[in-house]
């Protein structure tokens, strides 16, 4: 999967960042209340630097997990978030493995999305639970 951009860090808005997906874990083998799947995330810092957009090396990459699960629900006609009252909601991670198994979606279009929708809900901007990516 290729990087893609997401909003700029929350402290600097000089500072880009991109992001694209690490892992995939889940256990769709559960019973529904225990299913989940977790969608790990690389994300990277970039900054223009004489015109050139070049990774900032002062902000080490970072791992952010996303885990869907079937406490949280959808509309599983278009994935967005609903309340447990509304009708035909289905848990999340049901949802999203319903849509890999039943499409010819690939994988990378899902976590694109995923990732996209992350961002929109500021799921990047708490470097305090995410973890640093230490590289050999």
């Amino acid at each position: 999967m290729n990087l893609i951009n997401i909003s700029n860090h929350p402290l600097d808005t000089d500072i880009k960042r991109k992001a694209c997906r690490a892992s995939i874990i889940t256990d769709e083998h559960k019973p529904s209340e225990l299913k989940y799947i977790d969608l790990r995330v690389l994300i990277k810092h970039y900054k223009d630097i004489n015109g050139v957009e070049t990774q900032y090396a002062l902000i080490p990459d970072y791992i952010f997990n996303l885990r869907a699960d079937n406490s949280t629900f959808v509309n599983p006609a278009t994935g967005e978030y609903v309340d447990s009252s509304f009708q035909g909601a289905m848990g999340e991670a049901d949802y999203f493995i319903q849509v890999v198994a039943a499409s010819n979606v690939s994988i990378d279009t899902v976590s694109e999305s995923i990732i996209v929708r992350g961002d929109i809900y500021a799921r990047f901007n708490n470097y305090a639970i995410a973890q640093i990516v230490t590289w050999m």
